[in-house]
């Protein structure tokens, strides 16, 4: 026997109640002083027996009156194994459905989604009446709520026809605890049938086990739509070199298209799309197993400014096969002007080329704003500001996107608090070492325990010495560990034999240590700091908005500090830091251990300048705003609190009819866009509406595009399933096959009524014992 409420079956310790209250009573006596006496005994041994054995029989009701009382609340059935024929019973079905980019492969006339539906709506057509039925899109859906259990099919079907696709991935571990949770919500039903409809893509598996993801739940049905072979063609990527584009030289698209199929394909048509422009037009073959990788070139013909950039959406497009919603990707691409990037170093404008004396600065300004070979050099995406320590002043750092600080011996007081104010508010700032960088003035200018501009502490020695300048042979050097540069910082866009190659070249002779120490000793104490600077209102003197890639104003304590915490991003062989980073307010420092100019490495004289150029341009990346995004269940979009009581409107993709939207309070003073229906792939407008005499509305765009890996249609198939899993619990349904109502049952659910039936008897025929006896003394 299974009970649906086996909480409380820990009040079947009441039962001993009676029993308790029986023997203390049994206890009580008085002493009669009385003359009749004697008289009193004979009556009392004459009716003994009678009353010994009313006790007992009052006893017996209360105590079978508490503990029927208990096991009706407790609700007890009683279960089959789960090999049982169905009896006829109602059930609570649980229908998770697959409404991933991937259901939308369309082998004939219907998706793998259609189908699925059909399978669904024929199984809640047959099942019995008083069942209840959890419809459950497993990527989610805004035009109904997943929670609910349906008591008539009709509801259940409606529910089912209204499972949109979604641009997201599908992992059978989320199936299953979304079959868990719907369980849970309907316990008065024990009798239960979890069917999960899907693709059955090799990906969805490949996060968990099924064994672990499917423990605890019975009677499951795995139902596989769609055929076993399938071809598809999608694009993967779609990138601008740079990050953000400009209007004095070409930009330069890179494009991977990739193809799985039993044969080749050919005449595919790409077609890459700049705003309204069609910019390149052409025709491929792919081969099954392809990664074909596109160049592009084009030229935008309009900028915005370095504070604004203008957000132009890029879109690539193949020609159709069974699965169209791939086959597109679009980017939004910030197109500028020019971009402030101020360089700071020993030498400033004071450089001699004659005498060959330049700033440490020197290699990296050449990478970012390099002659382009067209005769527009002085027209470059970056504008170059090249000073001393003792010239920064907020007018030049306040419309600049990046800081780079190489070979100073260290930054004077009023430089630190300026450029820690700068970070804050959302500057990307890079250090370096190098040239006359001294470790220990840096750290009593620069660190302040935490409150300056440095990552990290920094030890008083260096990590290896630079050679004489006569020079010495076979001098010790000591290179980078390729397992420990992380990709988050810098994106190579290589493959992994070109990575590691290029990573392995370049070698040091000297760099700065840090003192990791100290470095754990701040971050134990950082929650209290955090918790002392919140309540601080920042500087306001940046000329630009910086996107909040990582801040979220409803973190907790324990993310923010995991946030703010320095973390070392590439190390060298000998296992002393290279790379470190660090969140500061809206902004980010990073640092570089070792130098810049060929002195204290080569990093600027071989292949290793790729590294360089990488990290800078992987900043100036990270100042720009986001518009790129993937699905989710709802975007914030913050507004100005001017415009709470204003109206918006949103455009879907393919879409020309505009959706009203409204600002929410977010807090007690911020508000902001819930947009709640992200769930197909292409570019998104955002308009608010002008008001009277008001000034136009402003737009935005973004773009938005599900994961690649769900393109990949490998699937489980019955024979895999077969081979990877035994459990008896779950039944594999082919293509081809229908889903029953077979499976483990439950009977006796109503028992309940019975017990309390009983209970309330129990009583009754007690009171009625007790009003006997009562009435009987009265008459005597």
């Amino acid at each position: 026997m299974s009970f649906l409420a086996p909480v409380f079956l820990g009040a079947l310790v009441a039962v001993a109640g009676p029993l308790i209250i029986h023997l203390l009573n049994r206890r009580r006596y008085r002493t009669v002083e009385w003359a009749a006496m004697d008289f009193l005994r004979v009556a009392i041994r004459r009716n003994k027996r009678v009353l010994e054995i009313r006790d007992m029989i009052l006893l017996a009701l209360r105590t079978l009156a508490v503990l029927f009382f208990i096991l009706a609340m407790a609700q007890p059935f009683m279960s089959t194994d789960n090999a049982s024929t169905y009896q006829g019973e109602p059930v609570h079905a649980i229908l998770v459905v697959d409404n991933s980019l991937s259901m939308a492969y369309r082998p004939l006339d219907k998706t793998l989604l259609e189908q699925a539906q059909e399978k669904a709506a024929i199984f809640i057509r047959e099942l019995p009446e008083g069942s209840r039925i959890s419809v459950i899109p497993l990527c989610g859906s805004t035009a109904l709520n997943s929670a609910a259990a349906y008591t008539s099919s009709e509801d259940a079907l409606e529910a089912l026809s209204h499972i949109e696709l979604s641009d997201r991935a599908n992992k059978m571990s989320e199936a299953a605890s979304l079959a868990k949770q719907a369980i849970d919500e309907q316990p008065d039903l024990p009798t239960k049938r979890v069917v999960i409809l899907s693709d059955m893509q090799k990906n969805a598996w490949s996060d968990n086990d099924l064994n672990t993801s499917f423990a605890g739940l019975n009677n499951v049905q795995l139902v596989s739509v769609g055929p076993d072979q399938r071809s598809n063609a999608w694009v993967e990527e779609l990138e601008v070199r740079d990050g953000m584009a400009d209007i004095e030289t070409p930009s330069i698209f890179t494009a991977t298209l990739r193809y799985q199929g039993q044969s080749p394909r050919t005449g595919i048509r790409v077609t890459l799309t700049a705003g309204e422009e069609v910019v390149d037009d052409r025709t491929v073959t792919l081969t099954p197993g392809q990664h074909l990788q596109l160049v592009f070139e084009h030229r935008f013909d309009v900028a915005g400014s370095a504070g604004e950039p203008l957000f132009v959406p890029v879109t690539l497009q193949i020609s159709g096969d069974e699965l169209n919603e791939d086959n597109s990707r679009s980017i939004m691409v910030p197109v500028v002007s020019r971009i402030p990037v101020v360089f700071i170093d020993q030498l400033g404008a004071r450089e001699y080329p004659r005498m060959n004396r330049y700033g440490e600065t020197y290699p990296l300004r050449n990478l970012l704003a390099a002659p382009t070979g067209t005769g527009l050099a002085d027209k470059s995406m970056i504008e170059v500001r090249h000073l001393t320590i003792d010239q920064v002043t907020n007018t030049a750092l306040a419309d600049a996107r990046l800081v780079v600080i190489a070979g100073i011996r260290a930054p004077t007081e009023a430089a630190v608090k300026m450029l820690r104010e700068y970070a804050d508010q959302g500057g990307q700032i890079f250090i370096a070492a190098g040239g006359e960088f001294e470790p220990l003035a840096w750290h009593e200018s620069a660190w302040k325990d935490g409150t300056g501009i440095l990552p990290a502490p920094l030890k008083e020695l260096p990590i290896g010495q630079l050679p004489p300048p006569t020079g010495v042979q076979n001098w010790p050097v000591f290179k980078l560990n390729p397992n420990a540069l992380s990709e988050e910082i810098i994106d190579l866009e290589l493959t992994e034999v070109e990575r590691r190659a290029i990573i392995s070249l370049p070698f040091f002779y000297k760099a700065v240590g840090i003192d990791t120490e100290g470095l754990d000793a701040f971050t134990d104490a950082m929650g209290e700091t955090l918790a002392d600077t919140e309540n601080q209102s920042l500087p306001n003197w940046l000329k630009w908005t910086p996107p909040n890639h990582h801040l979220n104003p409803e973190q907790t304590v324990e993310q923010k500090v995991a946030r703010a915490r320095t973390r070392v991003m590439g190390e060298y062989d000998n296992g002393e830091p290279f790379l470190l980073r660090r969140y500061v307010g809206k902004g980010q420092i990073v640092m570089m251990t070792t130098g810049c100019y060929p002195a204290w490495n080569n990093l600027a004289a071989d292949a290793g300048v790729i590294l360089l150029d990488g990290l800078l341009r992987a900043q100036l990346g990270h100042s720009m705003p986001n518009r790129d995004l993937v699905p989710a269940h709802e975007l914030v979009l913050p507004v100005l609190a001017r415009d709470q009581k204003a109206s918006f409107e949103i455009t879907h993709p393919g879409k020309t009819t505009p959706e009203s939207i409204f600002a929410d309070p977010l807090n007690s003073n911020r508000f902001g866009l819930r947009l709640s229906s992200l769930n197909k792939r292409g570019v998104y407008g955002i308009e608010r509406l002008s008001e009277g005499d008001r000034e136009d509305g402003w737009k935005r765009q973004f773009a938005l595009a599900g994961p690649a890996s769900e393109s990949e249609l490998s699937r489980l198939n019955a024979n895999d399933f077969k081979e990877a899993y035994q459990s008896k619990e779950i039944q594999w349904v082919s293509n081809d096959g229908s889903i029953t109502l077979d499976g483990g049952f439950t009977s006796g659910r109503r028992l309940w009524k019975l017990f309390l039936l009983l209970a309330v008897t129990c009583l009754l025929i007690e009171m009625l014992m007790l009003r006997e006896t009562k009435l009987q003394g009265r008459s005597s």
